[in-house]
């Protein structure tokens, strides 16, 4: 939660604020690296923890990016349709914010 809450703040501050920077960048990307930053963060601490595990090295780079590939898709189809259908839903979209006329 934290790596996806981090990248939100980045787009929020570095970004212009409309929509599509909202999903594409804190949904989209921000899913990717939580996912990455847990399969990341579990597979330190299995070699620590465990050192007779057998970790796939040659496999886990490619696994963890199609997990997070996965991630970020379905993290960003549902916030997409979340801010559409019930915004409320979601505490970090703002009406006012992404989607006033300028």
């Amino acid at each position: 939660m934290l790596a996806s809450h981090t990248v939100l703040r980045i787009c929020e501050r570095w970004l212009p604020a409309n929509f599509f920077v909202y999903v594409f960048g804190g949904a989209f990307f921000g899913g990717a690296v939580a996912m990455l930053s847990a399969g990341a963060a579990t597979a330190i601490l299995l070699s620590m923890l465990v050192p007779e595990a057998v970790l796939p090295r040659d496999t886990l780079v490619p696994v963890l990016l199609m997990l997070a590939f996965g991630e970020a898709t379905l993290t960003g189809m549902l916030a997409t349709l979340m801010a559409v259908y019930r915004p409320g839903w979601i505490h970090s979209f703002s009406d006012e914010r992404y989607l006033a006329h300028k």
